[in-house]
């Protein structure tokens, strides 16, 4: 076994213990619901793993047992911490193709989970739909989008001129949503479109008037502008809303991204197990600028 692989055996057998013990402690007698009829695939010598792999726990989702099973055959980008990620930080880690666990100890707070258990459920939840190989490759394009135009020096301005919800729904979309590369565009137009509406008039509900809708023009170019969206991209992105009715669009829109994401993946050096041990003190390594086509 390689050093990459044993780092990811070891690491899933922490967060399974970590699971275990406190799926025990919480649900007692209940907290073991039976053998699995076909028990995931884990390493020899994990015991903890093993016990996630072979038994259905209590209120552990199948998808939770499965990813942790496939992070100990080092089958997923994933970091360990002991504490809680800022928001900035779970997007540069997407960013990488990688997404993050929290083991947080009984006195860390978890709101809005109820504790440490449900916040480390989500976590794993989250991991299994970032890795979906549907929409992985876009979303890891998406982010990786998202985070250079939080690094530019106009970014603060930008989000600044806006209130603070705008700024916690923009968190919000980037470290607590996952699914296609559409849906999380919309998403964050969305937030968008109703932060200007709220800075022009208050108001919350109903279709935009059109003075709002021609401010909420402007500030979705300088979002793009932000992005670095290329001019024969953004008529298409400019079509993407929730009411997903621009079909050829978001092909176009998913196939842009889903090349940045490639792009991402393969330059990047990271290997398929944790690279940030629980303290947090490392860093992934940043992945290399992309120029990705138009075409």
């Amino acid at each position: 076994m390689n050093p990459g692989s044993r780092r990811a055996a070891a690491d899933a057998e922490r967060v399974a213990r970590f699971l275990l013990e406190r799926t025990q402690s919480k649900y007692g007698p209940r907290w073991k619901q039976g053998a699995r009829k076909a028990p995931f695939e884990v390493p020899a010598e994990l015991p903890a793993v093993a016990e996630v792999a072979q038994h259905r726990l209590h209120t552990v989702p199948e998808d939770v047992a499965q990813g942790i099973a496939a992070f100990a055959r080092g089958d997923r980008k994933l970091v360990l911490y002991d504490r809680v990620l800022e928001p900035l930080e779970v997007l540069e880690l997407q960013a990488q193709g990688i997404r993050c666990a929290s083991l947080l100890a009984a006195e860390v707070p978890t709101a809005p989970h109820e504790d440490a258990r449900a916040f480390l459920l989500h976590d794993l939840c989250h991991l299994e739909k970032f890795v979906d190989p549907d929409f992985h490759l876009e979303q890891v394009g998406f982010f990786d989008t998202v985070f250079r135009a939080t690094q530019k020096p106009e970014w603060e301005a930008f989000v600044a001129s806006f209130d603070e919800t705008f700024r916690r729904d923009f968190e919000a979309v980037v470290c607590d949503m996952n699914g296609s590369a559409i849906f999380l565009l919309a998403a964050l137009k969305m937030k968008l479109k109703m932060a200007t509406r709220r800075r022009l008039s208050g108001a919350v509900f109903g279709p935009l008037d059109e003075r709002e809708l021609a401010a909420y023009v402007v500030e979705e170019q300088s979002l793009f502008d932000l992005m670095a969206l290329p001019d024969s991209f953004r008529e298409d992105a400019s079509k993407i809303t929730t009411k997903r009715d621009a079909q050829e669009s978001a092909i176009r829109v998913r196939d842009y991204f889903s090349e940045i994401g490639s792009t991402v993946l393969s330059a990047s050096k990271t290997g398929a197990s944790g690279v940030v041990d629980a303290s947090g003190e490392a860093s992934p390594d940043p992945v290399p600028a992309r120029e990705p086509s138009t075409t």
